[in-house]
This record gives structure tokens, C-alpha cells and sequence, in this order.
């Protein structure tokens, strides 16, 4: 079980923006499975982690963050 954790960790380190979001479902081995993850903004979604690295991210917020100014 902890090898198909580190792999979820992973797929975010991965990624530039992975820091932003937190798995919340337990991975079961499938990259096609939905699985609950959520965004630094508080929205919670379902997405496989094959949409994570193909670059599907919080479509509540596409662009969270980006009216700091």
C-alpha cells in the first residue's frame, strides 16, 4: 500500500503546481481510477491520476491565485 501512495505523491511532485493540491482518496494501482483530490483554494474534485499529469487541475478556479495583485 505505501508504494501505491508514493506513486499519487509523485504524479503531484511532478508537477510545477503539484504542491497546490492534496490527495484524498487512497490509490488502488489504477491511473484511470477517480479520486478525490483537492486544491489549495478548498475545492474538492473528483480526477484520475492520469488527468492530474495530463494536466487537468481545479476547474472551479482555473485561475487560483492569479488576482493577488
Amino acid at each position: 500500500m505505501a508504494a501505491e501512495q508514493d506513486y499519487l505523491t509523485e504524479v503531484l511532485a511532478q508537477a510545477a503546481d503539484g504542491h497546490e493540491y492534496q490527495w484524498l482518496d487512497e490509490y488502488h494501482g489504477n491511473p484511470n481510477e477517480l479520486l478525490k483530490i483537492k486544491h489549495q483554494c478548498c475545492f474538492s474534485f473528483n480526477l484520475s491520476p492520469n488527468q492530474f499529469k495530463a494536466g487537468k487541475r481545479c476547474y472551479i478556479h482555473q485561475r487560483c491565485g492569479d488576482d493577488a495583485n
